[in-house]
């Protein structure tokens, strides 16, 4: 089982800016970003885990369809949401893909199981968002196991925030639509290209 090291060092980068900038976001995601950096810390004590730098296309790829799978709803229209600067908006997804991705991963680690790990992880990626979000939950499972089902497909962990970043820098209107489709379909166009890597172990 490979962990990237950029998903890594962007782990650290949002640790870091959690506890270094000003309190703009909820509490409960300091809460998630413990629990999944925990979960994280077991990962890496199941022997068969190393570090990997990545497939660029790989990550490519994937942040492409996972970006269009989650941006589906921007199609019918953007609701308002609340201002959240960038920053927190980075630091916010890495604590949800934190703890998604380590569940996911530890998951994994100790069943062998991609399907059941997917499917755990993403009702894990529910129940966080029901905090916020109670009426959303079953897209938010839906997210997080199409989020699952790429990172065991492709096996970038770093794409996962990736694609959660993008999508939610167009759901607070800091990108438009018409850019983030470029953006995705202009990634998954890599597939034609110079083909990824089909399997996470094989990543």
């Amino acid at each position: 089982m490979k962990v990237e090291w950029t998903y890594i060092f962007l782990v650290c980068i949002a640790t870091y800016m959690c506890f270094t900038m000003p309190a703009e976001l909820n509490p409960i995601y300091f809460i998630f970003l413990l629990v999944g950096l925990i979960i994280t810390y077991a990962v890496f004590a199941i022997p068969t885990v190393e570090m990997t730098v990545g497939s660029p296309q790989n990550f490519l790829v994937q942040m492409g369809l996972g970006n269009l799978i989650l941006g589906l709803p921007a199609l019918k229209g953007i609701p308002p949401t609340i201002p959240l600067s960038p920053a927190s908006i980075f630091i916010a997804i890495s604590a949800e893909e934190v703890y998604r991705v380590g569940s996911a991963l530890w998951l994994y680690g100790t069943l062998q199981s991609a399907p059941f790990a997917a499917v755990m992880s993403a009702i894990v990626f529910g129940a966080m968002h029901m905090y916020w979000d109670p009426a959303g939950w079953i897209y938010a499972i839906i997210g997080g196991f199409a989020l699952s089902f790429l990172l065991f497909t492709f096996g970038s962990e770093t794409a996962c925030i990736g694609t959660h970043l993008l999508v939610d820098l167009l759901m607070f209107r800091y990108i438009p639509i018409w850019l983030f489709l470029i953006i995705s379909l202009g990634m998954v166009m890599v597939y034609f290209v110079k083909k990824p890597t089909i399997g996470w172990e094989e990543t």
